[in-house]
Parts: C-alpha cells; sequence; structure tokens
C-alpha cells in the first residue's frame, strides 16, 4: 500500500520535473548551448585574426587605427569642454550659443552616431529641445571676466583697496602687492 502511495508521489514529482523543464528549459543544456555559441564566436575571431596576420600594409594598419580610435577621441573631446569651459568661459560660452542655432535635427543625427559607438539608448532620452545660454548670464560673465583681468592687471581695484586698508581684517595678497608697489618709491 505504502510502495502504490509513494510510487504515485514520485510519478507526480517526475512529471512536474518534466513539465518545469518543458516550460523553463534544461539549465544544462542551456548552458552547454551558450558554451557552444561562446566557443564559435571566439573562433570566428581567432580565424579573422588570424586571415589578418599578413595584411600588415598601410591602408589595413590606417583603417584599424581609425577604427580604434573613435571612442578614445570622443572621450577626451567631451572632457575637453570641461576644461575648456574652465580655462575660457566666455569663449565656451559663445561656442555653446552657436551650438543653439543647429537645427534640431542634426542634434538627432549626432546623438544617432554616438548612440551607434557607445551603444546606449539615447534616443529614448533625447531632449526635445535644446536651449541657449541666456544673454543676461552671458553678459554678466563677461563683465566679472573683465573685472577679474582690470584686478589682475592692476594688483587690486582702488575700491576694494581702500576697503581692505580700513578693515581689520587681514590684508589680501593683492592688497599687500598693491600697498608694496605704492609705498616703493617713498
Amino acid at each position: 500500500m505504502f510502495g502504490m502511495i509513494a510510487q504515485g508521489i514520485g510519478q507526480i514529482f517526475k512529471s512536474g520535473k518534466g513539465l518545469y523543464t518543458a516550460i523553463a528549459g534544461d539549465k544544462g543544456a542551456m548552458q552547454a548551448g551558450l558554451h557552444a555559441e561562446q566557443m564559435s564566436v571566439h573562433q570566428a575571431y581567432q580565424m579573422e585574426w588570424a586571415a589578418q596576420a599578413g595584411k600588415t600594409g598601410f591602408f589595413n594598419g590606417l583603417v584599424d587605427a581609425a577604427n580604434r580610435l573613435v571612442r578614445p577621441l570622443y572621450t577626451y573631446g567631451m572632457i575637453s569642454l570641461f576644461i575648456w569651459c574652465a580655462i575660457d568661459p566666455i569663449a565656451f560660452t559663445m561656442f555653446v550659443q552657436a551650438l543653439a542655432v543647429v537645427p534640431e535635427l542634426m542634434w538627432y543625427v549626432l546623438l544617432t552616431i554616438t548612440a551607434f559607438w557607445f551603444g546606449g539608448r539615447l534616443l529614448e532620452k533625447a531632449p526635445k529641445s535644446i536651449k541657449g545660454v541666456d544673454m543676461k548670464v552671458l553678459d554678466a560673465v563677461v563683465k566679472s571676466r573683465e573685472q577679474m583681468q582690470r584686478d589682475l592687471d592692476t594688483g587690486v581695484s582702488e575700491q576694494k583697496y581702500q576697503e581692505q586698508m580700513n578693515s581689520t581684517k587681514p590684508l589680501s595678497n593683492a592688497s599687500v602687492l598693491e600697498w608694496n608697489a605704492r609705498h616703493k618709491n617713498k
């Protein structure tokens, strides 16, 4: 009696396992298939490189270099934009304003090329419009830069010099240099 019950339960589990394998697949067979696929990819790469081993001409080298330089040049170019922004914000701001007049369709072409090289889903999250820099912000940056340049040329502005001379706080380096320059000839 117990043997029949045990045999019945065994048949239920066996059919359940068969049903699970039919739905989810056999994990061992899947892993074997993935391994075979990876090995065939590696063999294809080996055959490609073996075929190119004798072809080391100038043109092949040039094409290989061009293919390998796209990503690093693009990446370093993007990093250089941040450096340029820090070094010369006025020229960078004018450059960005010039980019604001580029038609939207051309931005999508650039994003498509970027997506091709970097594989992201950029077009799904692409901005609907590119906004330029506000002219008031640009004017403020230009005025600030001009003031900083004047302060560097003259040492310190007269107003700041007088404020620091009348203050009890320690003088800035520029004010000390200005004081030395004014009292050098006395």
